[in-house]
Parts: structure tokens; C-alpha cells; sequence
């Protein structure tokens, strides 16, 4: 039985050097004293419900913002809220639930979480789903695989044994009702309430609504057809040199050019050109110019950027971007400025919540207000994004919890 046990390790105790402890600055204050000592293991990013996953021994559990062990560290997989555990026996992977209870035994291959609360096995070829009670969720055909990682719009995009041997894809409901016939090669998650699938009979692309029917033939030209995200959705057109966009009228809006797309920040699309990305606006503007590497959300106004640097330039360009000579540097770029408002200088950064960010420099952590200025010294050897005023932070080689001023 799964139960809340103590360990060593979760012993609070104060440490006898409390001046060591004290943290530069005047804007945070201690709301637990460092006290944790986790074995090849960290403090991760907040969940949903405001729990944060824990990792101990390569076991994962979740943890709250009072240094409260909400699921012990047992589980074989991150888990991003409380429900069911998935646990491993040799190489398989199986479920229980909180109270420790077999939901299903340890047979499985892999595991994924599809949100917003159901748990898949992959076994012997066919993917079984489960809520987040532990029931079974009954679908009229054996699900072969899942084209996305959640129900958008109440729907998952699924490909099904049917009886006749074959396999096609379809849509789902949260109650396992089909939303659609199954019956395409390709299908992609519902967006706006349509979605691209491909007709296995003659290659062709359609855009459907959540009934199946057709609301628009693709040209014949169109070879692939993304989910729309936001206005537009991404398209490949053959013969074309890169990706182009279309509107939600089934325009295209944006010409073939770009080689890749990765997501869409700020109301902006990051694609790149030539191995660098940049982004656009919804009419194909360029508003962050094609020099970065990453691009991460972090105010409505603002996303972090990073870019490669050399270290040693060299005309040979195996030699110019081997791994040994390339090193990251990460800033913020200002989208009402259009220009960089916080210097490429840091090893990493990340959104900390509360307008604020985690900074890395010479391999250790701290806080930054929204125009770059420190707010304690860089002294963390790891630094979590706050909830409620509240962050863990892993110092002197014990995590502890600091708390805003």
C-alpha cells in the first residue's frame, strides 16, 4: 500500500552554519530552510493542480509548495498531477493508483499522459487509455496509436484496427464515442473545430469538421496540412522550396519558404530559414529577424531568445560548428522595441512566473526582474519558477523553499 513514509532524506532540521544560508539581497526570505537531499535527483517545473515533480533515485513523485511529499517517489514516469502512478517490474510498465492498488498489471511497453486526465499503455500492439480513476475507457475499435498528446476540443486524433484488418484514423470523445468514421491515412488534432486528414484512396488532403464533413478540398499540390494554430496552420506544397501558411479561409497567406516551423509565442510563428529561426506575424511580417536558436514564452510582450556563439572562428564549417566550439547564450528580445532588452549573456533562461526569470551564469542560478536587474546574487546550484510567491531553490546541496518579500 502506497502510504507517506518517512525517509532520512525528508528530515527538517535547521543547519548549524545559518549565516551560510542567508540569501544575498532583499527580496526573498527564507519559508523553509534547505533540508532536502535528493539522490541523483531534482525539483521540477509547477503542474496544473500546483505541485511540483519531484525526482529521487530516477523515481518521480510530486511535492508542494510547504515541502509536502503529496505522492512518494515511486513512480517510473513524470507525473503532472495526481491520479494514477505508472511503476515498473523489470522493462514493463504497469499502473496503480494512490492507494497503491494494481489498476493494471505490469505488461505494458510504454506509457504516455494524454491531458487532460487519461494514462496510455502500449501493449502488444494495441494502446489501452485510462481516466484518472482507474477505469477503463471503451473505444468501438483496438486504438493502434494516438496522434497527439490530449483531447483539443474534446477530440483525440487516434489510428484503429478495424475488422477487416486494416488500420485508419479518426477522432475520439473523452467518453470513447467516435466523433468521425475511421477512415483516413493521416489525421490531425481538431483546432477551431477542423481538422487536415489524408484520403488513403487517392493521397488527397481535406479539412473536415468534428462531424466528418469536408468543409474544404485541399489543392492536389498540397502534400501535407498541419493544425491550424491560432490564424494559420502550416502547409507543404510539392516542388515547393519550404513550408508555407494559410488562413483560416484556406488561403495562402504566408509563400513556401521556410524549413521548419516550431511553435507559436506571442501571438508569432518561429520558423526558420537556413538553419536560423526568427518569427513572423500572421501576415508573413518578419518581426524578429532570422538569428536565434530558441525561442521561449515569457511576457505577453517579451520571449526569451538564444543564439550560438563560437568560440574559435574557422572557415571549415565541420570545424566551426562542432560541438566542442558552439556554447548558447540566452537573452530577451522586446517585441514593442524589436531589439534585444536584456544582453545574450546568460547560460540559460527561463520564465520564473511573477514577470521574473531564472538565470544561469557560470554554472550557477538566480532571479532577474523583467528589465535584467538581479534580484539576489546568481548563488542557487538549481532554481525553480515560483507559485504563489514561493520557489525551490537547491542550496549548499539541499533544496529548500524561498519565499517574495
Amino acid at each position: 500500500m502506497v502510504h507517506k513514509f518517512l525517509w532520512v532524506l525528508f528530515s527538517f532540521f535547521l543547519c548549524s552554519d545559518l549565516s551560510a544560508q542567508n540569501i544575498p539581497g532583499k527580496n526573498f526570505k527564507w519559508y523553509k530552510e534547505p533540508f532536502l537531499e535528493l539522490e541523483n535527483g531534482f525539483i521540477g517545473p509547477v503542474m496544473d493542480e500546483g505541485y511540483s515533480y519531484i525526482v529521487n533515485n530516477h523515481k518521480y513523485g510530486l511535492i508542494d509548495f510547504e515541502g509536502h511529499l503529496e505522492v512518494d517517489t515511486i513512480s517510473a514516469e513524470p507525473l503532472y498531477k495526481k491520479g494514477l502512478i505508472p511503476v515498473k517490474q523489470g522493462s514493463n510498465i504497469g499502473l496503480i493508483n494512490l492507494k497503491g492498488d494494481t489498476v493494471y498489471p505490469c505488461k505494458a511497453y510504454s506509457f504516455s499522459f494524454i491531458k487532460p486526465d487519461f494514462y496510455a499503455l502500449s501493449v502488444s500492439g494495441e494502446i489501452l487509455l485510462f481516466r484518472g480513476d482507474g477505469s477503463r475507457l471503451k473505444t468501438a475499435f483496438p486504438i493502434r496509436s494516438i496522434k497527439g498528446d490530449a483531447f483539443k476540443e474534446n477530440a483525440l486524433p487516434v489510428e484503429v484496427y478495424l475488422p477487416n484488418e486494416k488500420t485508419a484514423g479518426g477522432y475520439i470523445d473523452p467518453t470513447g464515442n467516435s466523433l468521425t468514421d475511421f477512415k483516413y491515412m493521416y489525421n490531425t488534432p481538431f483546432s477551431g473545430g477542423i481538422a487536415g486528414v489524408m484520403n488513403p484512396d487517392n493521397y488527397k488532403w481535406s479539412i473536415i469538421d468534428k462531424k466528418g464533413n469536408t468543409v474544404f478540398a485541399c489543392p492536389d499540390n498540397w502534400t501535407s496540412v498541419n493544425s491550424f494554430d491560432g490564424p494559420l496552420a502550416l502547409i507543404n506544397i510539392k516542388d515547393a522550396k519550404g513550408f508555407a501558411f494559410i488562413d483560416r479561409n484556406f488561403k495562402i497567406v504566408v509563400e513556401p519558404q521556410f524549413s521548419a516551423y516550431r511553435q507559436r509565442h506571442n501571438g508569432l510563428y518561429v520558423v526558420s530559414k537556413e538553419g536560423d529561426y526568427g518569427a513572423i506575424d500572421s501576415t508573413g511580417k518578419v518581426i524578429i529577424p532570422f538569428e536565434f536558436n530558441e525561442f521561449n514564452e515569457y511576457t505577453i510582450d517579451k520571449l526569451i531568445v538564444s543564439k550560438f556563439f563560437f568560440k574559435t572562428q574557422y572557415d571549415d564549417l565541420a570545424k566551426l560548428w562542432a560541438y566542442e566550439n558552439t556554447y548558447l547564450k540566452y537573452g530577451v528580445f522586446d517585441l514593442t522595441k524589436k531589439a534585444i532588452s536584456i544582453p545574450l549573456e546568460y547560460e540559460d533562461l527561463q520564465s520564473a512566473g511573477n514577470g521574473l526569470l531564472i538565470a544561469r551564469s557560470n554554472g550557477k542560478y538566480g532571479y532577474l526582474n523583467e528589465q535584467g536587474k538581479p534580484l539576489s546574487e546568481i548563488v542557487f546550484e538549481k532554481a525553480g519558477p515560483f507559485y504563489k510567491k514561493r520557489a525551490w531553490v537547491k542550496f549548499n546541496g539541499k533544496w529548500g523553499i524561498i519565499e517574495m518579500r
